[in-house]
C-alpha cells in the first residue's frame, strides 16, 4: 500500500474529485480467464491463471536461507475462490512494483477450505488460518464460526542455519543485549527484537539501557555488509527516538537505493499526511530548507524506481508549496538512450530506444505525483505549470508524460485554478503540438457540461499559434469546442459544418453535435432535430433534444421507441421518461399498445416514479407487475416477501436450475446497472465478489434492494433549472460541476443548471424484480447469480 495513494473501490466511489481514475491492481495477470466470459473459468478451468479472482491474506517470503529458492521475494496469497496459494514474482518496474504470476504453491481439496489470512513462522515455515465453510463471505447463519483450523507448512531447507534461540523460548524474557544479537539474525526473530526495543523505549529508559545499544545500531547501519541488516539498524534508530531529520537528510545521498528509500519514508513520517478530499492542517510542518534541497537534488540524480516512487509518496505530506519543484526534478528526468522502454499492451513492437521518462507515465509513479500535485494548484500555479513543462519535448509530436499533463489542464478549468490557466496557454503555444495535443484534450475534459465560460488570458495567442501550426482535425475540433464555450462564434459554425457533413466519419460528427449539445449553441436543437435519423448519430441527437427540445419533440422520440434499434431505443425511452409531460406520453403510448410494456425495464420504471408526478405513478404500476414503484409507496412484507422466496428457491428446485438461461435474464434485468467480472454497467455496485452464493444474501438484495444499498448507490434526482429530472447516481462532484451516471451513459452537469438534487432514499433498483419474471425466469436467474 502507497501512503496516500488512491485506490480502486468496489461499493463505494471515490470522493476526491480530481482523482476520476484510482489505482487499480499492481498485477499484470488475472485469475481466471479474462480474453473469455468469467463463467469459461469455472470448475477448474482458471488453473492456468491461479483459480479465481477473490484473494485473502497476504506474506513475502523471506529471502533467506532455510527458504526454498523458488518462493525467496515472491508475494503469497490465499485464493478464496480457488482454494490455493497463489504465488507472485515482484518485479521492479519504473513505475512501481508489478506482481507476476507463477506455479501456485498448494491447493486445498476440502471443499469448507476458506483461506482468510497467512503469515511467516520462526522455524521457515507458514501459517495458514482456514474458516472453515462453504460461504465464500457475507455468511450469515453463524453455523461454522467455531469451527475454523489452521494449517502449518514447514520447510527448513538444507542450508537452514540452525535457529539462533531455543524454539519456545519467551523473546520478551530476553535482555537487550540479547535482543540487539538477533537483529543479525532471520527475519522474524529480528522483526520481533526490534519490536520489542520499540515497546521497551515507549515504556522509558531510566537505567539508560537502550541508551547503551545506540553505537551498536549505528555500526549496523553504517557497516554492515548486507542492505537487510543495515535498514534494520535503521530502524532500531528509528524505534528509540535516536535519528533525526539532519541524519535522515543526509542517508538521502547513501550508496545503498533501499536505505535512500527507507530514508525518505522515515523522514516524512511525522508529517501530515493529505486527507481523502486533499485538506492540509491548518499549521503545516516545518521542513527546514536542507531537507528539500536534498529531496530536490534527489529527484534529479535518482533513477532507482523504490527510491523514485518513496520520493512520489513523499510529496503528500510536504507543505503544497514546495511540491512542484520537486514533481518537476522527478518528472524532467529521463534515461539514457541505450535503455529501452518497457513494453506496454499486448502488441510491443520494437523497442523504444528513445529518451524517455523514468517511470513513464502509468500507475504508481505517474498516479502518486498526481494526487502529490492537487494542493499546489492553488498555492502554487507557477510550480505547477512548471511540471507541466518539465513533462514536455519542444516540437515533439508527443509528450513524455501525457496522462499527467493532460490532468494538469484539466484541473486548471477549477475555479480556484484560474490564477494558472494563462500560464498553462502560453507554456503550450510555446511547446508546439504535444503542448496542443495535452493542453486541449484537458481543458476539452474539465470544461464539459459547463457554458458561457469566460475565455481566459492568453487563448487568443494559444488559437494564433494552433493556426499557424500544421492543420490537424482533431486538434481543430477541440478548440472550436471551446471558441463555442468562450462564446466565440466561429466556434459553433466550425462544428455545426462539421456535424452537418455527410462526408465525414461519423464519430467525427457526433463528437461535433455532442459539443454544441453541451455548450447550448444555438444551432444544437435544429442540428439535432436533422441528424435524428441518421442512426450513427440517432443517439446523439435523442441528447440534444433531452438538452433542449419541445413538447413537439416527444413525439420524434416515441418514433424512436417504436422504430430504432437498442441503444438508440433504450436512449429515447429515457429521455422520455426525464420530463413529465413527456413521460405522460410514453405511458400514453404502452398502454395503448403501441409501444411495448418491456421498454419499462426496472431503471426506467424507477427513473418514472422518480418524476414525482403521482398520475403517473398510479398508471405506472400496473405496467409494472401491479406493484407500485414510487419511493413513498406502501411496501410489502419484506420478511414474508423473503420467506416465500427462500420456500420456492430450495436446492431441489435450484438444482434443475439452467445458469445458462438465467444468464440471459441477468442480460435484461441487470447488467444494465451491475458488473460481474468485468461484463455489464456501472450504476450499481460491481456483484463479483459479493456473497452470490448466499440464498439469503440474494434474497436480502434482490427483495429489499433499498434496505442494503451503499449511500453512493442511491438514486439521486437531479432537478434543472429547464424542467428536466434526471435519475442516477452522483459519482464525482467539483465546485462547478456533476457527474450523473443514468441508464444510458454519463452526463456532466453544470451546477448552476441544478435546482435542487433530491437523494431518493432508495436503490436505483425498485422492489419486485423477481416478481416480473415467471417461476422458471427467476430460478434461472438465482442460479447463475450463485455460480462461482
Amino acid at each position: 500500500m502507497l501512503p496516500g495513494a488512491h485506490y480502486a473501490r468496489s461499493h463505494t466511489i471515490e470522493p476526491h474529485p480530481w482523482i476520476p481514475e484510482p489505482l487499480g491492481p499492481h498485477a499484470d495477470h488475472d485469475h481466471f480467464d479474462s480474453s473469455q466470459h468469467w463463467t469459461e473459468s469455472r470448475d477448474g478451468r482458471a488453473d492456468a491463471h491461479g483459480g479465481g479472482h477473490a484473494h485473502t491474506g497476504c506474506v513475502i517470503v523471506p529471502d533467506e536461507p532455510g527458504w526454498p529458492e523458488a518462493l525467496r521475494g515472491r508475494l503469497l496469497t490465499l485464493n478464496l475462490h480457488g482454494r490455493r496459494i497463489n504465488v507472485d514474482r515482484l518485479d521492479a518496474e519504473p513505475t512501481g512494483i508489478v506482481g507476476r504470476h507463477e506455479p501456485d504453491l498448494a491447493r486445498f481439496g476440502d471443499p469448507f477450505f476458506r483461506g482468510t489470512d497467512l503469515l511467516d513462522l520462526p522455524g521457515h515455515s507458514l501459517a495458514i488460518l482456514d474458516w472453515s465453510d462453504t460461504g465464500e463471505c457475507h455468511e450469515g447463519t453463524g453455523v461454522h464460526r467455531t469451527s475454523g483450523r489452521i494449517y502449518t507448512f514447514g520447510f527448513g531447507g538444507a542450508d537452514a542455519p540452525a535457529p539462533p534461540i531455543v524454539p519456545g523460548t519467551d523473546l520478551e524474557a530476553l535482555d537487550t543485549a540479547a535482543l540487539v544479537r538477533l537483529l543479525s539474525t532471520d527475519r522474524w526473530h529480528a522483526r520481533m527484537a526490534l519490536r520489542l526495543l520499540a515497546d521497551r523505549h515507549a515504556a522509558g529508559d531510566s537505567q539508560g539501557v537502550l541508551a547503551r545499544i545506540v553505537p551498536v545500531l549505528d555500526e549496523l547501519l553504517a557497516h554492515s555488509d548486507t542492505p537487510s541488516l543495515r535498514l534494520r539498524g535503521l530502524w532500531g534508530l528509528w524505534g528509540l527516538q535516536r535519528i533525526d531529520e539532519p541524519r535522515l537528510s543526509l542517508l538521502l545521498d547513501d550508496p545503498t537505493p533501499a536505505v535512500r528509500a527507507e530514508a525518505l519514508r522515515l523522514l516524512a513520517d511525522p508529517w501530515p499526511i493529505d486527507t481523502v478530499l486533499g485538506h492540509r492542517p491548518v499549521v503545516e510542518p516545518g521542513v527546514r530548507g536542507f531537507t528539500l534541497d536534498a529531496l530536490e537534488r534527489l529527484a534529479l540524480t535518482e533513477t532507482d524506481p523504490e527510491v523514485r516512487l518513496a520520493l512520489a509518496c513523499l510529496l503528500s505530506r510536504l507543505p503544497p508549496i514546495h511540491r512542484a519543484r520537486i514533481a518537476a526534478a522527478l518528472v524532467a528526468k529521463t534515461e539514457p538512450e541505450s535503455v529501452a522502454a518497457t513494453p506496454v499492451g499486448l502488441d510491443f513492437g520494437p523497442p523504444d530506444t528513445a529518451p524517455r521518462a523514468l517511470g513513464a507515465d502509468h500507475h504508481d509513479l505517474g498516479a502518486m505525483l498526481w494526487v502529490g500535485l492537487l494542493p499546489a494548484f492553488v498555492a502554487d500555479p507557477d510550480g505547477v505549470i512548471g511540471v507541466w513543462r518539465a513533462a514536455g519535448v519542444p516540437a515533439a509530436a508527443e509528450s513524455r508524460w501525457p496522462a499527467l499533463r493532460r490532468s494538469i489542464a484539466r484541473r486548471v478549468t477549477g475555479g480556484d485554478a484560474a490564477a494558472a490557466r494563462p500560464l498553462l496557454l502560453a507554456a503550450a503555444a510555446a511547446e508546439g503540438p504535444a503542448g496542443f495535443d495535452d493542453c486541449l484534450a484537458g481543458l476539452v475534459a474539465g470544461w464539459r457540461g459547463r457554458r458561457g465560460v469566460e475565455a481566459p488570458d492568453g487563448w487568443e495567442g494559444f488559437r494564433q499559434a494552433l493556426a499557424a501550426a500544421a492543420d490537424d482535425e482533431d486538434r481543430l475540433d477541440d478548440a472550436a469546442r471551446l471558441d463555442a464555450l468562450f462564446g466565440t462564434p466561429r466556434g459553433g459554425a466550425h462544428l455545426e459544418s462539421i456535424a452537418r457533413d455527410s462526408t465525414l466519419f461519423a464519430a467525427r460528427r457526433a463528437a461535433a453535435l455532442d459539443a454544441l449539445i453541451d455548450v447550448r449553441a444555438a444551432a444544437a436543437a435544429a442540428t439535432a432535430r436533422d441528424l435524428l435519423a441518421e442512426p450513427d448519430l440517432a443517439a446523439t441527437a435523442i441528447r440534444g433534444l433531452l438538452a433542449a427540445g419541445t413538447p413537439e419533440d416527444a413525439g420524434r422520440l416515441l418514433e424512436c421507441a417504436h422504430d430504432c434499434a437498442a441503444p438508440v431505443r433504450d436512449a429515447a425511452v429515457s429521455a422520455l421518461a426525464s420530463r413529465a409531460p413527456w413521460a405522460t406520453r410514453l405511458i400514453d403510448a404502452i398502454e395503448q399498445g403501441i409501444l411495448p410494456r418491456t421498454l419499462l425495464t426496472p431503471l426506467v420504471a424507477r427513473q418514472l416514479a422518480g418524476l414525482g408526478d403521482k398520475s403517473l405513478g398510479t398508471r405506472l404500476g400496473p405496467l409494472v407487475a401491479g406493484r407500485p414503484v414510487s419511493p413513498d409507496a406502501p411496501q410489502h412484507d419484506a420478511p414474508a416477501d423473503i420467506d416465500a422466496w427462500r420456500q420456492r428457491l430450495g436446492p431441489d428446485r435450484l438444482a434443475t436450475a439452467d445458469p445458462a438461461a438465467g444468464r440471459e435474464v441477468w442480460g435484461r434485468q441487470c447488467a444494465a446497472c451491475h458488473r460481474m467480472h468485468g461484463e455489464g454497467g456501472a450504476l450499481g455496485p460491481d456483484l463479483t465478489g459479493s456473497g452470490r452464493r448466499d440464498l439469503d444474501y440474494l434474497l436480502a438484495n434482490i427483495v429489499t434492494p433499498s434496505a442494503t444499498v451503499s449511500p453512493d448507490y442511491r438514486m439521486k434526482q437531479v432537478v434543472l433549472a429547464d424542467g428536466r429530472v434526471l435519475s442516477g447516481i452522483i459519482p464525482r462532484r467539483t465546485a462547478e460541476t456533476l457527474l450523473l451516471r443514468t441508464p444510458t451513459g454519463e452526463e456532466t452537469v453544470a451546477l448552476d443548471d441544478v435546482e435542487t438534487v433530491i437523494d431518493g432514499g432508495v436503490s436505483l433498483m425498485p422492489e419486485g424484480i423477481l416478481d416480473r419474471l415467471d417461476e422458471t425466469e427467476a430460478r434461472d436467474l438465482i442460479r447463475f447469480l450463485m455460480e462461482p
